[in-house]
């Protein structure tokens, strides 16, 4: 089907396909645009292509169809880089064996300070931990046992982040063995074994 009509301001006439109804388009002899009309003939019936009197030759071309404005959207800009955050920031990964490694640490000086107020025949054992405690005493022994203890989390944290599980595994056994120790230093104590075992 097809829609035959005029232009409205010079008269020529035009036949465009159906599904232009409702659109404007453009008159190629004077430039007029317009709607085409809904007023529909079929193929080959005495609405085809009409010339205008004034117009000689060949008859001309379907109109151009105008497109609507499409409205311009705003262009996005570059989407913004997403920052890493920094390894200092992260969460800790060695969080459960930290914890209780400090805890039997905690243990493990407690046990050593029991032991050492009970009897000058029990000593430490380890000749760091003994220069500390001969200068200052319990708190010189705290601060350098849990100073290590800090020491060996941070450092089992930047393996951990380099080969996950082998930190963790590091810290494991660092669990056991303080355990170890408080487990023979309650030993001393309840006169399980004698005075001349040092306590680890």
């Amino acid at each position: 089907m097809t829609i035959a009509f005029a232009c409205a301001s010079c008269g020529r006439r035009y036949q465009v396909p159906r599904r232009w109804i409702g659109r404007r388009v453009r008159c190629k002899a004077c430039g007029q645009v317009q709607p085409a009309p809904a007023r529909a003939t079929r193929e080959g019936e005495s609405g085809t292509l009409e010339r205008h009197p004034e117009n000689t030759g060949a008859p001309p071309s379907l109109p151009v169809e105008v497109p609507a404005p499409v409205a311009s959207t705003p262009r996005a800009g570059p989407r913004p880089r997403r920052r890493r955050r920094p390894a200092t920031l992260e969460e800790c990964r060695v969080q459960r064996p930290a914890v209780a490694l400090l805890l039997l640490s905690g243990c493990d000086l407690f046990m050593t300070f029991a032991l050492l107020r009970r009897s000058p025949a029990y000593f430490e054992s380890n000749p760091v931990a003994m220069w500390f405690f001969a200068r200052w005493n319990m708190a010189g022994m705290a601060l350098f046992k849990f100073g290590a203890v800090g020491v060996a989390i941070a450092a089992c944290e930047l393996v951990e982040r380099k080969r996950p599980g082998l930190g963790k595994l590091i810290l494991i056994l660092g669990c056991v063995a303080a355990a170890y120790a408080f487990v023979q230093g309650y030993r001393l104590i309840l006169g399980v074994e004698g005075p001349d075992l040092a306590d680890e």
